[in-house]
């Protein structure tokens, strides 16, 4: 086996050097550029390199894989407590929702299979979202985030941001409560509540009473805003702050019995706009 040889050698006089022998490729000095070309000079040729870090330069070339990062398009979250493993979430991006285990509420990942990797804020300053995020971060779905500092910013087309919730419920579900999969995010404005009982529930004790349903609930129907017993729509119209401790789905509590009847729906309409 032949030993490796090295030698001090700065450079060459001429414009063209070529790795790999005969049928190598070729790094060409331009004007104001360096190009890399194929033996026979009369082409580019691809080129790869680590993909952009944490602390990166501003010079730092950039991959594939990195302008795919540039607006991630968020399909799955996680607390940093209970990160998902790798593999289950192969060729998504993904956000934490709540610091812990060694990662931040706001970090973004991409799962390529076999690990979880970190997305640097030098890479990834816009993400889109699918689904509502629910943590200690809170973002809508089907929105577009701007990282301001170090805070995702909802920069969505549009000057009103207004989602309704549906919640049906039948007699079948008198006592329980009924809660969405979507997150109401602090800072959102209840504008209206609506129960449509289609069809009275005549038998039985039956009540309702909307919240949200945070750490601290938020009613936005009392049960003695609407009526089981008698078939209407009944509106609430007043409009409700939701503060950070009110964060969290809508809840539609089912009280009583209810042996026949229905069904029924509640809509709660929310924006995430505000006004100044």
């Amino acid at each position: 086996m032949a030993l490796e040889r090295f030698k001090n050698f700065l450079g060459i006089m001429g414009n063209l050097f070529r790795i790999g022998g005969p049928d190598g490729k070729n790094i060409k000095n331009k004007t104001n550029t360096i190009d890399f070309r194929n033996t026979a000079d009369d082409d580019y040729v691809g080129v790869r390199a680590a993909h952009i870090g944490v602390g990166a330069n501003a010079n730092d070339v950039a991959t594939q894989f990195n302008l795919k990062a540039r607006a991630a398009d968020i399909e799955f979250q996680f607390d940093g407590n209970t990160p998902p493993d790798p593999g289950d979430n192969t060729g998504k991006f993904g956000i934490c929702h709540t610091t812990g285990g060694g990662s931040t509420a706001g970090e973004v990942y991409y799962d390529d299979g076999t690990s979880l990797i970190l997305i640097p804020t030098e890479v990834c300053t816009m993400i889109t979202t699918r689904t509502a995020i629910g943590g200690s971060l809170q973002l809508s779905a089907n929105s577009v985030y701007v990282l301001e500092g170090s805070t995702w910013v909802n920069k969505s087309v549009g000057s009103s941001t207004v989602q309704v919730i549906e919640i049906p419920y039948s007699y079948s579900n008198f006592p329980s409560t009924i809660s969405s999969s979507k997150i109401v995010p602090a800072g959102s404005r209840i504008l209206k509540v609506t129960n449509v009982v289609d069809v009275a529930f005549p038998v039985g004790n039956p009540t309702l009473r909307v919240v949200v349903d945070g750490t601290s609930d938020l009613e936005i129907m009392s049960t003695s805003e609407n009526s089981q017993k008698k078939a209407g729509v009944y509106d609430v119209e007043e409009v409700f702050k939701v503060a950070t401790s009110n964060t969290g789905p809508i809840s539609v509590i089912l009280g009583g019995t209810a042996m026949s009847g229905g069904p029924g729906t509640v809509y709660v309409t929310y924006t995430t706009s505000t006004w100044t």
